[in-house]
């Protein structure tokens, strides 16, 4: 029966070219646009590189200190992480670094900048960097504040073509010695993205160890040995217990932990102005993309029900025919969802190129450096969701329309 609807799907999209050619339009149009923002979203949610297959990683990217008529939120720092992370329990390894920050660097009287990131050195092992050349900085080194860094490979390309192991790289006036060449990551990648890393003890200015904020970020490994809530809640339980001091301007201080990227982004859009919230946000921003996407779905499929229905509608002798033999209506509505999915799956392949022509314009843009998009487990399935959510909106309703029909009606051409 599949094989005979299928048949006969294909020999109605034949009879009104144009019809099926502006149903095909609207639909390989829809869905590239959703495949090329599902692809950014899980290169942004789920990124290839140092974190992909490490699963367990979370991070302390979120601080705020207050007190009466005072409120100081942003990054947490130095000293803030030092108190609440070593030892906490259900973490095996841990490490911190800065955001990265443009430094300067020169080529041939051209400036250049690049994205430095100082780290400890435990960096290197918490995140799993594929190294080219060399090796990371080790604990000595920051001992010692060894100027060494490690850069990318397209760094390597661009400022030492004929090797880089042991050449000098000046970055803000600091001359740094290369002892390693990792793989380019992506900037989609907040977590471990830069051009350059560096110890931290490398930083001019060393009060960053006093500061409880700062322009740090904690990653965390979890071990499994606990549940990530009961990690959250004894991270705040210790910041808790964190005297301040000072001047006594601000006498409470919460460092918020992450268990995604979705969810520390879903804190950043949704969190509230009040000190001390530790809501997470994350079903509620997953609910706005969702929305989002049913409503971007819903618009053309709302065009192509009219189209569908005018095409089902001029077919109404033969379904009265299939009626006055018998035929049910959940047989009629099986049929013409089918012959709609046949529409829908060839415009979905016709969008798999418009998503893969899109994707390399988004990587050849410039607008993230080194990004690389494509399809993975994750991509498929959701574009065979939309794929079939896409078949039932745009065919359920003509397909109840026409089955509702009596026989007579439907042979004398009544609509």
């Amino acid at each position: 029966m599949i094989r005979n609807t299928v048949k006969t799907a294909l020999a109605i999209l034949r009879r009104n070219p144009f019809f099926t050619g502006v149903s095909l339009f609207a639909i390989s149009f829809t869905l590239a646009v959703l495949m090329t923002a599902v692809s950014l979203l899980d290169g942004l949610f789920n990124p290839a590189g140092p974190r992909q297959g490490n699963h367990g990683l979370a991070m302390i990217g979120y601080a705020e200190m207050w007190g009466e008529g005072n409120h100081w939120n942003g990054n947490p720092g130095y000293r803030l992480l030092r108190e609440i992370v070593p030892d906490l329990p259900g973490v095996s390894q841990s490490t911190l670094y800065t955001d990265d920050g443009k430094a300067i660097t020169w080529q041939e009287g051209a400036r250049l900048e690049r994205a430095l990131k100082h780290t400890d050195e435990s960096f290197w092992q918490v995140l799993n960097f594929e190294f080219l050349e060399g090796r990371p900085y080790t604990a000595e080194d920051l001992e010692r504040a060894e100027p060494v860094l490690v850069i990318n490979e397209s760094t390597r390309d661009l400022l030492f073509p004929d090797g880089a192991l042991g050449r000098v790289l000046e970055l803000d006036n600091v001359h740094f010695r290369v002892i390693g060449v990792v793989r380019d990551v992506s900037q989609m990648d907040r977590w471990s993205y830069a051009e350059a890393w560096a110890p931290l003890t490398t930083l001019k200015d060393a009060s960053y160890k006093d500061n409880w904020m700062g322009s740090f970020r904690g990653v965390i490994q979890l071990d499994g040995s606990l549940p990530f809530e009961a990690v959250r809640q004894e991270l705040y339980r210790r910041c808790g217990e964190i005297e301040i001091g000072g001047d006594g301007s601000y006498q409470q201080i919460l460092a918020t932990v992450f268990s995604s990227e979705l969810e520390r982004m879903a804190h950043e859009m949704f969190r509230t102005n009040e000190p001390g919230d530790t809501n997470s946000y994350g079903a509620r921003l997953s609910s706005v993309l969702l929305g989002a996407a049913l409503l971007f779905m819903a618009l053309p499929a709302l065009n192509l029900v009219n189209l569908n229905l005018s095409r089902v509608l001029e077919r109404g002798s033969e379904i009265g025919v299939r009626r006055a033999f018998g035929a049910t209506s959940g047989v009629l509505i099986l049929q013409l969802l089918v012959e709609n999915l046949v529409l829908v799956v060839i415009g979905a392949l016709i969008a798999v190129g418009g998503h893969a022509l899109l994707l390399r314009i988004i990587e050849n843009s410039g607008l993230l450096a080194y990004i690389e998009l494509g399809w993975n487990g994750r991509v498929f399935g959701i574009a065979l969701a939309m794929v079939l959510v896409f078949s039932v909106l745009s065919g359920i309703l003509p397909a109840w329309r026409i089955s509702r029909l009596h026989p007579v009606q439907t042979l004398k051409g009544v609509r």
